[in-house]
């Protein structure tokens, strides 16, 4: 049962979720503490944190419900069960993770 929910997976939609949450310490950041410089790093840091934490944990789920789908239709179509490598996730999960970089360094 535990290498049927794919542990590697929810190991990375635990580490964005970790990783977004992280935006809320930088978001509480208050100016009688801080600089006004200070916190417009502050600021900065709060969306990409945001923005990076959840493009891992959506690719996370994205690729879950692929992988689910993909061994489904395999299985029912061909009768043949379909392995997804390791080398194929990471990939999916790095292009979904530079398009949420591009998009942030772009904004």
């Amino acid at each position: 049962p535990v290498r049927a929910s794919q542990p590697d997976l929810l190991s990375q939609i635990i580490l964005g979720c970790v990783i977004g949450s992280l935006a809320n310490v930088f978001g509480s950041a208050d100016d009688r503490i801080f600089s006004s410089g200070r916190l417009t790093t502050f600021c900065n840091l709060e969306i990409w944190t945001y923005g990076v934490g959840f493009a891992i944990c959506f690719t996370g789920l994205l690729l879950k419900v692929w992988k689910a789908k993909t061994a489904i239709l395999k299985a029912v179509i061909e009768l043949k069960a379909q392995k997804i490598s390791v080398i194929q996730s990471a990939i999916l999960i790095g292009c979904g993770i530079s398009l949420e970089c591009i998009t942030l360094g772009i904004w």
